[in-house]
């Protein structure tokens, strides 16, 4: 897994994870890409940057979103949560 961030223009995206090879539910390899365009400008927090890195990570590890807690990064509505909660950490031993 690499992670980059750039300024990558009007893309929509604060964040993006790109999967780029899997093994059933198993993420082989992938990128995460922060947008740094809209990170700069859009008068995001150090907490909101951290949470978008952490979105994008946990993506690669095969979360999803997960908004039935306002305490995780994955979370994609409420920026404020710069780590994954104990649900999420418990998916991440599940899964691996």
């Amino acid at each position: 897994m690499n992670a980059y961030n750039g300024y990558y223009g009007s893309t929509g995206w604060l964040g993006i994870a790109e999967i780029l090879g899997y093994s059933g539910c198993v993420v082989l390899n992938g990128r995460a890409r922060l947008n740094q365009n809209y990170l700069d400008n859009g008068g995001y927090s150090r907490t909101n940057k951290k949470h978008v890195a952490c979105q994008e990570v946990g993506h690669l590890f095969g979360l999803g979103h997960n908004r039935s807690s306002s305490t995780t990064c994955m979370h994609d509505t409420i920026p404020s949560a710069p780590t994954p909660n104990t649900h999420d950490r418990d998916l991440i031993n599940a899964i691996y």
